[in-house]
């Protein structure tokens, strides 16, 4: 375990171990890098694979990032490249049309997809895949959440959120100079996105002592230690300081390891993230804008917290989050958002996400605990009012 604990990300690509925990874990990304002169390092992965030809997905922000540049250089180095850009004039939706799109645009001598972007185009990538069976290389270009190493797709398919089972990048790739200049929002929705772990190991702990869920120490000591290490650096991300947005996207791919690890994101995903898809599942619904996941998640976090709070003298475990006031100061330093009134969720929609958010997917959290005991609606009722009436 400590041998694992220890590992830099980029030692971590093929690792296989037989864990305390009972069982085998392996991990199937084949290269991680961070760095600089991220080009030479893609070309040693792509002359490895030997494809046919290449399919290099990006929208317009992320084609300037590092698409444009890529094709380039592929173009340059006789690859066989062609490019699909989603013309975005608003967010780019995970659904069923977006992901139609990248079929059509996948002629049948594609063997390679390599996708520059973050979450949404990572998901998509790593769905179409999946369904094509041929491999897929992510540049990634913000350091905005933690599923750039892992193996499930969230998508919206019929307006409900769901996640699938997919497959890993064949290579996860990061220039450093690239996630740095990031859009400062997406730098704090990593930051976000990490501040989850600490309910959602709350969660996993919780559902192994109500219904012997099985649970990993090893991979639950990876996420405290990449949550703490990420709490670290809470007033740098906002200066881009380079050395904590690197230990920043460390840490999301640390995540993205340690549910590649366990087989699913029970490590990295609990009711903080729950409540942060009904908020996104709510607004798409309505046309509505809606804040980076990251963000919400964070807002998520402290709202969980709260609750975690209330019941500290009736739930028999250990792994309690640090506190509202602890997570609120985090977000603060980080100049996110911490009050879902001023993340754009109105006094209803609070409200009901309480009461229904655990309905997301059939994953045992505190929501379903209190649902169990019969007080979900109670703590909806003092929730809503503590985060709304109380300021």
């Amino acid at each position: 375990m400590e041998d694992v604990l220890n590992l830099p990300v980029e030692k971590m690509t093929g690792l296989s171990f037989n864990c305390e925990c009972g069982r085998f874990h392996s991990f199937g990304v084949k290269k991680i890098y961070i760095g600089q002169n991220s080009g030479e390092v893609l070309l040693d992965v792509i002359l490895n694979i030997k494809p046919e030809k290449i399919l290099i997905l990006a929208d317009n922000n992320t084609w300037d990032a590092e698409g444009k540049n890529i094709f380039e250089f592929l173009s340059d180095n006789k690859f066989k490249v062609k490019s699909f850009v989603f013309n975005q004039e608003s967010t780019l939706i995970p659904d069923e049309r977006a992901a139609g799109s990248i079929l059509i645009e996948a002629e049948k001598d594609i063997s390679l997809i390599i996708t520059a972007g973050s979450g949404t185009l990572n998901d998509l990538s790593r769905f179409i895949s999946f369904k094509l069976n041929i491999p897929y290389i992510i540049l990634c270009t913000a350091p905005s959440m933690d599923g750039y190493a892992s193996m499930v797709s969230p998508l919206i398919v019929r307006g409900y959120k769901k996640t699938f089972g997919a497959v890993y990048p064949y290579a996860v790739i990061a220039d450093e100079d690239v996630i740095c200049s990031a859009p400062i929002e997406m730098l704090r929705a990593g930051f976000g996105d990490m501040i989850g772990k600490f309910t959602a190991l709350s969660d996993w702990e919780l559902s192994n002592k109500v219904n012997g869920e099985h649970i990993c120490h090893t991979c639950e000591s990876l996420m405290k230690k990449a949550a703490k290490e990420t709490a670290l650096q809470a007033e740098l991300i906002g200066s881009r300081n380079k050395d904590a947005v690197k230990k920043l996207f460390n840490s999301l791919i640390l995540s993205g390891i340690s549910m590649g690890l366990v087989g699913n994101s029970r490590p990295a995903s609990g009711s903080e993230h729950h409540l942060s898809h009904y908020w996104e599942m709510k607004a798409i619904t309505e046309g509505a804008p809606h804040p980076l996941h990251g963000n919400a998640v964070g807002v998520g976090t402290i709202v969980i917290s709260a609750i975690y709070e209330r019941l500290k003298d009736e739930l028999e475990i250990s792994s309690f989050p640090p506190g509202t006031e602890y997570i609120s100061d985090l977000l603060k330093k980080a100049n996110l958002i911490y009050n879902p009134a001023e993340l754009g969720i109105s006094r209803d929609v609070f409200h009901e996400s309480i009461i229904h958010a655990m309905e997301i997917r059939p994953r045992y959290t505190i929501l379903s605990y209190l649902s169990q005991k019969g007080n979900l609606k109670e703590m909806a009722d003092s929730l809503t009012q503590e985060f709304y009436d109380d300021i």
